[in-house]
């Protein structure tokens, strides 16, 4: 991908204008991965484990609504640990060059959590029952990447949102979450 001088390698993405992927499946669909990698699709936590293991990277995430205006956040590191420990979010210091606000501060050191296995720490309900995703769901969230496709505002928080930036009520058009070494260099590519 081109952004920041490229070398990106995208988990997921939510693609407004094409046919959604149902994001609301099971802790095995996460683990494999699904979707159609040219629009809507989740790599697999299996392969995202594998990948962020082997070096230490950067994350990366951009935000569309439905009025085409755009967010972007960047955390220092990101790396998820292996199936046996849920596939637990790890993250470096959210960077301050960020536009859309630290929405994921809350989900930090959580384990992945599906329809079919609840491993958040919410004690009144299931969270991916709740907003309709698999997350790394604290007690539930502050962003939900993997939400239902809704457009716009919604009354349900139930959608893609990103909270600190359009609150979670606001289901964003598009999103794209990407990961690269931090060692990366442009110059590496020519």
């Amino acid at each position: 991908m081109e952004t920041d001088g490229g070398g990106w390698t995208v988990i997921q993405r939510r693609d407004g204008y094409s046919q959604q992927s149902n994001f609301f499946v099971s802790w095995l669909s996460y683990k494999r991965g699904f979707g159609d990698l040219t629009r809507d699709f989740w790599l697999g936590n299996e392969k995202i484990h594998t990948l962020t293991s082997q070096d230490e990277y950067r994350l990366h995430i951009n935000l569309e609504d439905f009025n085409d205006q755009s967010r972007f956040v960047v955390y220092e590191w990101f790396f998820i640990t292996n199936e046996q420990t849920k596939y637990t979010l790890n993250l470096g210091r959210y960077m301050p060059s960020s536009t859309g606000g630290d929405s994921l501060y809350y989900n930090r050191g959580m384990r992945f959590t599906t329809r079919d296995q609840d491993n958040d720490q919410s004690m009144s309900g299931q969270c991916a029952e709740n907003y309709k995703s698999g997350w790394w769901h604290a007690g539930c969230t502050l962003a939900n990447l993997n939400g239902l496709y809704l457009r716009g505002n919604d009354s349900t928080a139930t959608g893609i949102f990103w909270n600190n930036w359009l609150g979670a009520k606001y289901s964003l058009k598009s999103c794209e979450i990407k990961v690269r070494p931090t060692s990366f260099n442009s110059e590496m590519l020519s």
